[in-house]
């Protein structure tokens, strides 16, 4: 497998993309007239046919830098990989053209200045104030633009979660009482997790079908309560036990994902299904699900299939009875609790 690079340099970004057959393009209804949202690299007649739409460069470029963000990507002319990041995350080799060389010339010229008119105390606070920063940055990255979607919808929003929970109840304990092991006996974790994301895609295609409000929220909550548990095992057993120096830059841009899985949830978990407003974050739901999907099992499964094959069993076992127990407590009531932060387990 190549090794990932990054950069920011649009020129190198766009002739990336336009090399490998692809365009620049956003999930839709996630952005305004002013914004585009969360952004994407569309590789038409692959996927993202009906979720993702092309956008122009500038667009693209604009919404790149004013999020801060880093393309990681693969040097090889067969892989059409290609990752959304902070550029704090990341080491950037190229200091980017255009806009992004201008953005970093003015901020090294304003932190130089700064530098000479501080003693070297006050500059080692600034620097550990930065720090802290670009923690916090890197944190919330992946959520900024998942926050302009939700606000999109939620001031039309007529239901709390608890009330949702509450009219849901009855079905949602039937569901979990006769919810069936997500696999069978002796499954491997990569297993387990990939039979799991296929069962989430079956709800997607069922919620899109539907037709009454009620029938919606009855499948939603079947739906949030899969992406609840699901996460959960990941980040309390699959991806503590599968942390390595490799491992490590993916498995914390998937918790980051997690997050804006969360967020997007709640949102819905705290609206009714006949607002208009329902179904359009219910497809960003579903495109940032595919994506993260998309990635795990075409770069992070691989990974730790070869460096962890022997213990993928008894971890599997591990990661089925956690979800039983999770299924039978409707998880997706825990869901706006957990989308306050990121829930880092390493």
């Amino acid at each position: 497998m190549a090794t990932a690079k990054a950069t920011i340099d649009h020129d190198t970004i766009k002739r990336w993309v336009e090399e490998h057959g692809g365009c620049p393009a956003h999930v839709k209804r996630s952005g305004s007239k002013k914004d585009p949202g969360i952004l994407r690299i569309d590789f038409p007649g692959y996927s993202g046919r009906e979720s993702l739409e092309r956008i122009s460069w500038d667009e693209f470029f604009d919404a790149f830098d004013g999020n801060e963000l880093a393309l990681l990507y693969q040097d090889d002319e067969n892989s059409r990989f290609s990752k959304f990041v902070s550029r704090d995350t990341v080491d950037v080799a190229d200091g980017g053209s255009s806009r992004s060389r201008g953005r970093s010339a003015r901020s090294a010229a304003a932190s130089k200045a700064s530098s000479r008119s501080k003693s070297s105390s006050s500059r080692s606070r600034s620097s550990s104030a930065k720090s802290a920063s670009g923690s916090s940055r890197s944190s919330s990255a992946r959520g900024r633009s998942s926050a302009r979607s939700r606000a999109d919808g939620n001031g039309s929003s007529a239901k709390s979660a608890r009330g949702r929970s509450g009219a849901n109840g009855r079905s949602g304990a039937r569901s979990a009482s006769r919810a069936k092991a997500p696999a069978e006996e002796g499954i491997d974790a990569i297993a387990l997790l990939s039979e799991q994301h296929r069962e989430v895609e079956g709800l997607f295609e069922k919620l899109e079908s539907a037709r009454g409000s009620s029938q919606k929220e009855r499948i939603f909550a079947k739906l949030a309560d899969a992406l609840a548990a699901h996460s959960r095992i990941e980040e309390e057993i699959f991806y503590p036990s599968v942390f390595t120096d490799e491992t490590e830059t993916e498995l914390r841009e998937s918790v980051e994902e997690h997050l804006v899985v969360k967020r997007l949830v709640a949102d819905m978990l705290d609206m009714e299904a006949s607002d208009p407003q329902f179904m359009s974050k219910a497809s960003v739901l579903k495109e940032v699900v595919r994506h993260h999907v998309e990635e795990e099992e075409h770069q992070l499964f691989p990974e730790v299939r070869e460096q962890n094959a022997d213990e993928l069993e008894e971890l599997g076992a591990k990661m089925q009875q956690r979800f039983e127990q999770l299924m039978q407590r409707e998880p997706r009531k825990q869901v706006p609790k957990e989308a306050r932060a990121a829930s880092v387990p390493f």
